[in-house]
């Protein structure tokens, strides 16, 4: 993936060097670090410089990111996919129910990142897959995708922004919704409930005012009808989220009195639903049935009379996707303990060699060898003033760079 990004410098502080006039842009620590790896990645004036330039007002700008490495644990499938905008920094895609957004040990090949990455190995491009809002498996609708590390990190700290100032803040504006049971009165209002995991369960959470964590959901009521069949009220609501607690809006809604329809691990009766239904099953000679959204009652419930709704549903007993999430975060503790071994391991190499390495009286070539891996030395560049500029990089046995 190869993009240049231009800024035409009007307004600049004195003396604002090119790292602080792109912090203010929206860089990441991480994107500054990345771009200093690539050379010839910032340009003022068609001469390439480093990040310690001092900007001019009239100086023109560019940024070079070049990102040759794909998402290597993600398997390119082909896939439906519904892109509903693209341009040169992001993509948003329609994400259809019963799709996770990122591939696990139970889901390898059919996510939404494997989508993505056989649409981009068909552009013959390099895919980083970075997904700025997501989506339960069971919820349909959009999500934003970054296509470097640039728009990935200022779209995060949109996202960010929500979530720390409050709707009001600048930032992506989320809307979500859903049906619910009953009519939903007050029409309109905020919860504020902490949630919590639930004691002796992985994934269900309940409100608890003692051990949760803040979790605030706005609410608009669209729309109430009766299901023909049941005769029951059923409501369709708008909503806004302030945080991002795990299940916030099927917690929230549930305690306030109307679980979402189809939910088997809020809604009572679809609870209750489905352990009849595996019980039968079991009965039957454990033949699994095919789970189906609404129960037999509410299986006339007019869905088709409202477009574009987004209906958050479970497809799978609670026990199953609380394994289904262990075994996601044994493999992400895994990779976190190998990591760290692997550093302590290193540290270690270093220590024996820097006692190997005590008092020596002279800086020989046996020695130089013993504890650097490399050095690059980077092409010269030369300021306005006239000064010549060139970078030198250390990188030591076992630890790298030392910055």
């Amino acid at each position: 993936m190869q993009r240049k990004i231009t800024y035409y410098v009007d307004k600049i502080k004195p003396g604002q060097k090119i790292s602080g006039f792109l912090k203010e842009k929206g860089y990441s620590e991480q994107n500054l670090v990345n771009l200093k790896k690539n050379l010839k990645s910032i340009e003022v004036n068609d001469t390439y410089v480093y990040q310690n330039y001092v900007l001019q007002q009239g100086d023109i700008l560019n940024v070079y990111i070049r990102e040759t490495e794909s998402s290597r644990q993600i398997i390119p499938v082909e896939l439906p996919i519904d892109i509903v905008y693209e341009d040169e920094d992001l993509l948003v895609v329609n994400k259809p129910a019963g799709m996770p957004i990122h591939p696990s040990r139970n889901n390898p090949d059919n996510s939404l990142g494997n989508a993505l990455a056989w649409y981009y190995k068909q552009k013959q491009q390099a895919f980083v897959f970075r997904c700025i809002n997501r989506l339960d498996r069971d919820t349909s609708g959009l999500t934003i995708v970054a296509k470097h590390m640039v728009s990935g990190a200022i779209l995060a700290q949109m996202v960010a922004a929500k979530s720390r100032d409050g709707l009001q803040a600048q930032g992506i504006h989320r809307e979500y919704l859903a049906i619910v049971e009953g009519n939903v009165e007050p029409a309109e209002g905020v919860i504020d409930a902490p949630i919590a995991r639930k004691e002796s369960r992985c994934l269900e959470r309940v409100v608890d005012y003692e051990k949760g964590d803040r979790a605030i959901t706005h609410y608009q009521k669209l729309k109430t009808w009766k299901n023909a069949r049941s005769n029951k009220k059923m409501s369709l609501v708008a909503l806004q989220l302030e945080t991002g607690r795990t299940h916030q809006i099927r917690v929230h809604m549930a305690y306030l009195g109307h679980p979402l329809i189809g939910d088997f691990l809020y809604n009572p009766a679809y609870a209750a639903n489905q352990l009849d239904r595996l019980a039968h099953a079991e009965e039957n000679g454990g033949q699994k049935q095919k789970e189906d959204t609404n129960s037999e009652e509410d299986s006339e419930t007019p869905v088709q009379e409202i477009p574009d709704v987004e209906v958050t549903v479970s497809g799978e007993d609670s026990d199953a996707q609380a394994a289904r999430e262990l075994e996601e975060k044994i493999e992400q503790l895994q990779s976190a303990i190998a990591t760290e071994s692997q550093n302590a391991a290193d540290a270690e190499k270093w220590i024996a060699l820097m006692k190997e390495c005590v008092n020596p009286t002279e800086l020989t070539a046996e020695l130089l060898n013993t504890l650097i891996e490399k050095i690059v030395v980077h092409e010269a560049v030369k300021g306005e003033d006239g000064s010549r500029e060139q970078e030198v990089e250390i990188f030591y046995r076992f630890i790298g760079k030392i910055d």
